[in-house]
């Protein structure tokens, strides 16, 4: 796995259980979190940073 994947995805989890366990969906934050650190992280990755 590409190392720069790992720390916007420890991110992705943090922010996912904060959410789901606002929202009361844990397993959805969590998803939600990761792709959204993941796209955030390709989007600027592409941008050249």
């Amino acid at each position: 796995m590409d190392k720069d994947l790992a720390f916007p995805i420890a991110i992705g989890i943090a922010l996912g259980v904060g959410l789901g366990a606002t929202y009361g969906n844990v397993t959805l934050g969590i998803v939600v979190g990761v792709v959204v650190s993941i796209a955030y992280t390709l989007w600027r990755r592409r941008a050249g940073r």
